[in-house]
């Protein structure tokens, strides 16, 4: 069930995309249903040979890897023939192709789709559409489940289908919005004050906002005062580029500014809200100007671990030495902070590694550290993110077992 766990864990990945990265990027060239040479294979037996040349079969171009996919399982990319399988499913004599190149799970060809309407801003698919965001799935995505739930044991197939059905609805209510039609509101409305996880209600209240709702914002506006770092920045991000207004809260932005920072938000938005109007030009330029990245404030606990997880770039290698060894030399007196970024399942999963490394080094050199480390990794190895808790486990069988060998 990677899918489906896959995408849920990362919501706040598939917000920046959706809402930072060119609409622009996706043309509706047509590919309809068929089953001649798969895409990559040769068809030598049926093109003459003609002495002193090869025959060349020209690839296909695609604009995005949604359109590839698609195309590569035998699937439309147009809008109208997309939607009628959608509505209709595969015909009796049809099936998807295989190819190494798909996705193991079929479910995910039908993210691809919904996803292709937002971008396409497909108005004829707002119907259907919204009857996926309720939670009733036509033909041809119930098709792509059951793909899925025949190759699973029996116990697993119910779990799938409901993680399938909910990641469908989370994908249809961010197309929706992307696309703008104001039929759309009631149901993206529901899901929005229906939803229990912060990250995808985010998405929610930015789908409310593009489609005249202002309720959204309020959320959002409170959703920067929260503790958590990943989330309260995504807010602020989000807020941007609905309004324009930026108070300057970035993730290196300390605990106690950003309260200060949440209060500027507050106070703004008492008193723009009676008299706010979405500019929809102006929330595109936004969305589409380029995100600078950087490493932030290098001073910080923080600042230094991102540095030193940047393996591969040149600049944060010649100072990686000097950080990890002075990180290291304050010893226990960082531990609590270490501990709050490993375990925060929204900071960044390179900094929360790299914090393990150091954290063990810190922790591996008395008996009594390792003994509060050995707790601590116990805590970690139980945590969602699968990357996080496999480190977390292994660091703590190295600890077992160098503590036997002494």
């Amino acid at each position: 069930m990677a899918f489906v766990e896959k995408l849920t864990l990362s919501v706040l990945i598939v917000v920046c995309l959706m809402m930072i990265c060119p609409s622009s990027t996706v043309a509706q060239e047509g590919q309809s249903f068929h089953r001649g040479v798969p895409i990559g294979s040769s068809a030598k037996g049926n093109i003459p040979k003609r002495a002193g040349k090869k025959a060349k079969v020209p690839a296909k171009a695609y604009k995005t890897d949604i359109e590839r996919r698609l195309d590569l399982a035998g699937l439309p990319t147009t809008d109208e023939a997309l939607l009628r399988w959608m509505t209709e499913g595969l015909n009796g004599g049809q099936s998807l192709r295989q190819s190494p190149d798909l996705p193991k799970e079929h479910a995910q060809l039908g993210v691809d789709a919904i996803a292709l309407f937002g971008v396409h801003r497909c108005t004829e698919s707002v119907p259907t559409l919204i009857e996926i965001a309720a939670g009733r799935i036509p033909v041809g995505l119930a098709q792509l489940i059951e793909m899925d739930i025949m190759r699973m044991v029996s116990d697993e197939r119910e779990l799938y289908r409901t993680k399938a059905t909910k990641i469908f609805q989370y994908n249809a209510v961010v197309s929706l919005g992307l696309i703008g039609d104001t039929r759309a509101l009631p149901v993206v409305m529901a899901s929005f004050r229906g939803e229990e996880s912060a990250a995808a209600r985010l998405q929610f209240a930015n789908s409310v906002v593009l489609l005249g709702g202002i309720e959204g914002l309020d959320w959002l506006v409170t959703a920067v005062g929260s503790d958590e770092k990943r989330l309260s920045t995504a807010a602020a991000r989000c807020i941007y580029i609905l309004t324009g207004e930026d108070f300057g809260l970035t993730a290196v932005t300390s605990l106690a500014k950003r309260k200060t920072i949440a209060e500027k938000y507050t106070r703004w938005w008492k008193g723009a809200r009676g008299s706010f109007q979405l500019d929809l030009h102006s929330v595109e330029m936004r969305r589409n100007a380029p995100v600078l990245e950087s490493h932030g404030d290098e001073s910080t606990l923080r600042g230094r671990l991102r540095v030193c997880s940047q393996y591969v770039d040149p600049k944060s290698l010649s100072k990686s030495p000097q950080y990890r060894s002075q990180l290291i030399g304050a010893g226990t007196s960082i531990n609590r902070d270490l501990e709050t970024l490993i375990l925060d399942k929204y900071e960044d999963v390179d900094i929360r590694m790299e914090a393990l490394n150091v954290y063990y080094e810190i922790n591996r050199q008395t008996s009594r550290t390792r003994a509060t480390m050995r707790k601590f990794l116990g805590k970690a190895g139980n945590v969602v993110d699968h990357e996080v808790a496999e480190k977390a486990r292994l660091l703590k069988l190295t600890l077992e077992s160098d503590y036997k060998k002494s």
